[in-house]
């Protein structure tokens, strides 16, 4: 339990700042949507003028630019590459830190076995995916509710989030 409580305090700040970062993202890219919705030109014939390259590489295709779930729905793949790299970073540095620290010795004397070492720091580092997860979830429902217009967005942004968690997992590992 101590290894988990160390391994929390020790990735904190950078966990925070990754999560005011991930707040900003979908504040500014909402604020974008009601920028541009509010323009009186249709988000979808802007779009369509595009190149298929650019379009893909933005990740339009066939959603709904007019509607905040399709808006939603390109900035969603901004949140997930932010979400995948901190999780590809915690993973590779939540065991590799005692090396590169030269601390492996020091916690490996202690009376405690390598298997519980590694289960708490892989609880700590998933507890950090899972924090990281709930910070976009729930600044999402709130700041993507409040362009939402009636329009239900909780649903979708559910099932999105379960993908997201599910990849963050994949690139802890």
């Amino acid at each position: 339990m101590n290894i988990y409580v160390r391994e929390l305090k020790s990735h904190r700040k950078s966990l925070i700042i990754w999560c005011i970062g991930v707040f900003l993202m979908v504040v500014s890219g909402m604020q974008k949507y009601a920028g541009l919705s509010s323009s009186g030109q249709s988000l979808n014939d802007l779009f369509q003028d595009m190149p298929k390259s650019l379009q893909v590489v933005m990740g339009v295709g066939e959603l709904d630019m007019n509607k905040v779930s399709g808006y939603y729905g390109m900035l969603f793949i901004y949140l997930l590459l932010m979400a995948t790299i901190h999780a590809a970073m915690l993973g590779a540095t939540i065991i590799s830190k005692e090396e590169r620290d030269k601390t492996s010795e020091f916690l490996f004397v202690k009376p405690v076995s390598r298997t519980k070492i590694i289960i708490a720091k892989l609880l700590a580092a998933f507890t950090n995916i899972l924090i990281f997860n709930l910070v976009t979830w729930g600044s999402s429902i709130v700041i993507v509710g409040k362009y939402a217009d009636g329009e239900s967005v909780n649903g979708d942004i559910a099932i999105t989030m379960m993908g997201m968690f599910i990849l963050q997992l994949l690139f802890m590992a």
